[in-house]
Formats: C-alpha cells, structure tokens, sequence
C-alpha cells in the first residue's frame, strides 16, 4: 500500500486526531458496519422541484391549447376539452385584462410568461 490510501480494516477504527494524523484504535467496529447509512432529504427542496416540474408541464400545456385553437373541431376532441379545463381558467381572467391586438388573444403567452416567472422564482 503506497502513501496517502486508506485502508479499512474490520475490528479497528479510525480515530480523527488533531492535523491529518489519525489513531488507530483496536476491538472496535467502523461505524459503517453497524449504523446504516441515512440520506438526509431536504422535503422543501423536493417539493419546490416538483412544483417547477407541474408548472413546466402546465405551460406546454397551454401552448398545446394555443396550437389547438388553429385548428376547427380540436377543441372538440378529447384532449382538446382535457386542455380547455386545464388552461380556460387561468386564460379568462387574463383576457379580461388584455385587449386583442390585430384579432390575437395575447393571454396564451401572458400565461406562458407568467407560469415560467413563478417556476423561475420557486
């Protein structure tokens, strides 16, 4: 074994002394043996990932809707009403607000904006 590697050896453990010097002390176990090892999660972390993740999702979802609109009898199919109950009630209140410019309802892409700012801020 050359310098600077470790080896671990069953029946001795390593003792962390001052400096990059290390005791070896003999008759007990590594800690590993006995303790299973734990990963710590950070729940909030998960959630606010999870959450960006569904906000991503909803604003291809919106643009699926917008795409849909181009075409006559989509809104019809399935997919087309699953999407009109998803994105109808954020895009209603948002065309109250904004007038249509050159016949364009603009709220698909205010919705779009909007969904990826709260992703971004999360």
């Amino acid at each position: 074994m050359g310098p600077g590697e470790t080896r671990f050896v069953p029946g001795y453990r390593l003792n962390g002394g001052s400096g990059s010097r290390a005791q070896v002390k003999s008759g007990s176990h590594l800690a590993l043996n006995r303790q299973p090892y734990t990963a710590r999660v950070n729940v909030a972390a998960v959630l606010v990932g999870d959450l960006a993740t569904v906000l991503d999702i909803y604003a291809l979802c919106i643009l699926a809707w917008a795409l849909l609109t181009f075409f006559p009898g989509a809104s019809g199919s399935a997919i087309g009403r699953l999407l009109d109950d998803l994105v109808l009630p954020v895009i209603r209140p948002l065309r109250r607000l904004l007038p249509t410019l050159g016949g364009m309802d603009l709220s698909p892409l205010l919705a779009i904006v909007i969904t990826y700012a709260v992703a971004e801020v999360l």
